[in-house]
């Protein structure tokens, strides 16, 4: 056997040890679907995706995918076309039982799981300042966008017109909140439900170039609860959380972050260690800033992945 030979011979082996290397260490991807552009669930994704650049640098390449909101994202899960999402808890219960929203195609039956609970949603309905829109009722035969066809707000907005009797009786616009608003601003449309964090940035920014008003939903919470459970409560969207906008009474659920069952231990320990261990990232987003490891266990009625239950019980005995 020639000297060229064995040479040859060993730069192909290490060539292709070399390439198995590579292989082994190859990034863990991570898909996290966010929401509408301009919402608090894309930002708050955005922000999850820093904070587990922070934490794992290159053993991890992340993605942050815009979509329609919380049925959207749980079908992605489903799909396995996103590894984590950002959704309400209402949907993920009627999506855990095999109810389908009203307005959305079937889905596919998928074990879902919780991560953590982030954060309360508040319901808005939003009016020109100069409405004559006071209450729910005062919706009937008014133009109302309520969100996205695969939309949580969609999901929540038709549970509450349901409840107030008004199902059928207002014309909804599938709009999102960015369309919504503009149509607002236009006339086209007489009110824009939104459901989302405090406070959400493009309502925000649309109170600053217009005189808007929240109408108030707390009568609505009692008859929610009655017919779908304690997954709504009553909160309160407090004055000037958008300029010159006064405090009203409204339907609050929680916000969960969530998997499947089928996502490894390891990515869920990663990413709820990183959730937790950057709150400069994840405080970018005023809504992140209520993130609370002794609140974020509770996520009833969805379970927890077993991963992210291990690590709240091992931090519960760390910190005594």
């Amino acid at each position: 056997m020639s000297a060229l030979f064995v040479a040859l011979l060993l730069a192909t082996v290490a060539a292709v040890a070399s390439g198995c290397g590579a292989d082994a260490t190859a990034p863990e991807r991570i898909v996290i679907a966010g929401g509408v552009d301009g919402g608090v669930y894309a930002r708050y994704a955005a922000a999850l995706s820093q904070a587990l650049t922070a934490s794992l640098g290159r053993r991890v390449q992340v993605s942050v995918l815009s979509t329609a909101g919380s049925v959207d994202n749980l079908r992605r899960l489903a799909a396995g076309s996103a590894t984590f999402a950002i959704c309400a808890a209402d949907a993920v219960a009627d999506a855990m039982a095999g109810v389908r929203p009203v307005g959305a195609p079937a889905t596919v039956r998928t074990d879902y799981r919780a991560v953590a609970r982030l954060y309360d949603d508040y319901i808005h309905l939003v009016v020109k300042a100069e409405s004559p829109i006071a209450g729910l009722a005062d919706l009937r035969g008014r133009r109302v966008a309520v969100g996205g066809s695969t939309s949580g707000t969609a999901f929540v907005a038709r549970r509450i017109l349901t409840a107030a009797g008004l199902s059928g009786q207002a014309v909804e616009s599938e709009l999102g909140l960015s369309e919504g608003l503009d149509a607002l601003d236009r006339g086209e449309v007489d009110a824009v439900f939104w459901s989302g964090g405090l406070p959400t940035g493009r309502v925000v920014d649309a109170a600053h170039t217009e005189r808007l008003r929240l109408v108030p939903l707390g009568d609505v919470v009692s008859p929610l609860r009655a017919e779908y459970g304690t997954v709504y409560h009553q909160g309160r969207i407090p004055a000037e959380t958008y300029a010159g906008v006064d405090g009203v009474d409204t339907v609050a659920f929680p916000d969960l972050l969530m998997t499947t069952s089928q996502t490894p231990d390891r990515i869920v320990r990663d990413v709820i260690t990183a959730l937790f261990a950057h709150p400069e990232v994840i405080g970018s987003v005023p809504t992140g800033q209520l993130l609370n490891r002794a609140e974020a266990i509770f996520t009833e009625p969805v379970p927890l992945h077993e991963a992210a239950l291990d690590y709240f019980r091992r931090e519960k005995i760390a910190g005594g």
